[in-house]
């Protein structure tokens, strides 16, 4: 195994071990938004009147927002450290077939550019057909926890629970750790599932990254080969034995433009097939004055990726003292 190959593998082994850890934190995060919830809940009077309405929805609301910011802070850290796993054995690989150090620096600078702006578009949703950015598809994710617990606390209000009856039936529901099926929950609603879309989305995001820093390197390759879709080692089991897109396209090797991007949850991975020593041997030649048009023209174009803006936004979720009411803005920031 040369130490391309290697350098793969081990890539491949952090990925996971990111994916493995996030999943920990994110059941952290439930669990502390979770605490804080409960907290705020028996902090309230047992009265019914309307400052009590507002009241809960401003617990509720609270409980969102902090969700929300804490998630999305979590899955934008670990998208980018995805990404920046992947692109050191793209960094790697430059460093093995440069001919000589301001080649390689060239290469380098580029690489990292490219990689940058494929997370950049990733968390914009520029490769989504919906065109969804993270944080949208994030704050719907929260947001729907917010209403089934407001429709939790309804139910049980108008059942006559007071507030401590009703922290113990919002707890089983708020707190993954906690695993339990309330007979007051509706269908559908339970503590296994309450962190599982933001579990899901945050996979998909680490897995989506690593995948388009491959890609779109790839893409101005000029002695990339391809992309090779590798099964995970864990798919048969996910799949309890059964099959889906993934079985027909083990082993394949895509174009970079016709490379399809792995389905949400998805844990297959890509490796770029390249003859280094083709590549070390073109690069040599051509570094000293023979000619090659594949990469004049590579040489020419700069290898420099266009930037989607030099703009991108935040999502700031504030929640309103005097209703209790949630409002999302946007701020821009500028791209350093």
């Amino acid at each position: 195994m040369n130490s391309y190959k290697k350098k793969i593998l081990e890539a491949r082994k952090q990925v996971l071990k990111l994916t493995i850890e996030q999943e920990k934190q994110i059941i952290e995060i439930y669990s502390k938004a979770a605490s804080n919830l409960i907290d705020d809940i028996l902090d309230m009077p047992d009265s019914r009147t309307k400052t009590h309405k507002i009241d809960c929805a401003k617990i509720i609301n609270n409980y969102t927002k902090e969700l929300y910011e804490n998630l999305n802070n979590n899955i934008l850290e670990n998208t980018w450290e995805s990404s920046y796993i992947q692109r050191k054995v793209i960094l790697d690989l430059a460093d093995q077939v440069a001919p000589n150090r301001h080649i390689s620096d060239r290469l380098k600078n580029n690489i990292t550019k490219i990689s940058d702006n494929a997370v950049r578009t990733l968390i914009a949703g520029g490769y989504y057909e919906d065109g969804k950015t993270l944080s949208k598809r994030l704050w719907n994710i929260t947001k729907e926890n917010g209403k089934n617990i407001d429709t939790l606390i309804k139910t049980n209000i108008a059942g006559g629970a007071n507030v401590r009856t009703l922290a113990n039936e919002l707890e089983k529901y708020v707190n993954p750790k906690k695993r339990l099926v309330s007979k007051s929950f509706k269908a559908g609603i339970n503590s296994y599932k309450i962190s599982y879309n933001a579990q899901r989305l945050a996979r998909t995001s680490i897995t989506h990254a690593a995948a388009e820093t491959q890609i779109q390197n790839a893409k101005r390759n000029p002695f990339s080969l391809g992309l090779k879709w590798n099964l995970s080692a864990s798919h048969s089991s996910r799949m309890h034995g059964k099959q889906d897109e993934c079985d027909d396209r083990e082993g394949k090797v895509y174009k970079p433009n016709d490379t399809p991007l792995q389905h949400p949850n998805c844990l297959c991975f890509f490796t770029e097939e390249v003859d280094i020593e083709k590549a070390i041997k073109e690069l040599k030649e051509w570094s000293n004055g023979a000619s090659n048009p594949k990469i004049d023209k590579w040489y020419e174009e700069e290898y420099t990726p266009k930037d989607i803006s030099n703009k991108s936004t935040k999502t700031i979720a504030r929640v309103d003292n005097k209703n209790g009411k949630i409002k999302i803005s946007n701020i821009y920031l500028l791209n350093k």
